[in-house]
């Protein structure tokens, strides 16, 4: 069985893209860690306690900014309406690595960017249906090889089309509140 898993891993183009960029990821921050953080830490012990106090202090402060804008307030599940956090959470973990979507925080870059894909109109639910059915054929069918089928199956499927087609960033209706529409489980190909 694992043997036959790897040879599926490796036998897809998507993945293979994933895990050279996840390797490059990785060897990049190993790379940052040795040649920026551990000199400066090693220039920073050398200094008198007091001066040493502050500079810790200035090597920190970026941390604490990053936090008060990356802090559970701050993630986009706290926007997502709470019959879209299943869809969200699923979209994330299987779909996040490839595709951009706001509304998800996730910033993908082998796949289409979800936003501008599906997001080029106005807010209705005629646009919202027809993008749930859009979103459930690829996910269910793959797109020639590009996306592989089935990456996730039934309701999952179905929540990660539903946060998908209502959480796309819409283009904003002059005025009025964009609409939400729960789209059927029926699909038509658009």
């Amino acid at each position: 069985m694992p043997t036959r898993v790897a040879r599926g891993l490796f036998s897809r183009p998507i993945y293979i893209e994933l895990m050279i960029k996840s390797t490059r990821i990785a060897f990049t921050a190993t790379a940052l860690t040795i040649l920026v953080a551990f000199p400066l830490a090693y220039w920073i012990s050398g200094k008198p306690p007091r001066r040493r106090a502050q500079l810790v202090f200035l090597v920190l402060i970026p941390f604490w900014a990053l936090q008060s804008k990356g802090g559970a307030d701050a993630s986009p599940g706290s926007t997502v309406p709470a019959d879209n956090q299943q869809g969200l959470q699923v979209f994330q973990i299987n779909c996040g690595a490839c595709h951009t979507l706001a509304a998800a925080g996730t910033d993908g870059e082998i796949g289409p960017n979800l936003d501008q894909l599906l997001g080029t109109g106005q807010k209705s639910p005629d646009v919202v249906a027809g993008n749930y059915d859009r979103v459930l054929a690829a996910v269910q069918g793959g797109i020639g090889g590009r996306m592989p089928k089935e990456l996730v199956q039934g309701d999952q499927a179905k929540a990660v089309a539903h946060f998908v087609a209502n959480n796309v960033s819409y283009v904003p209706t002059s005025g009025t509140a964009t609409t939400s529409a729960s789209p059927s489980s029926s699909s038509s190909t658009p």
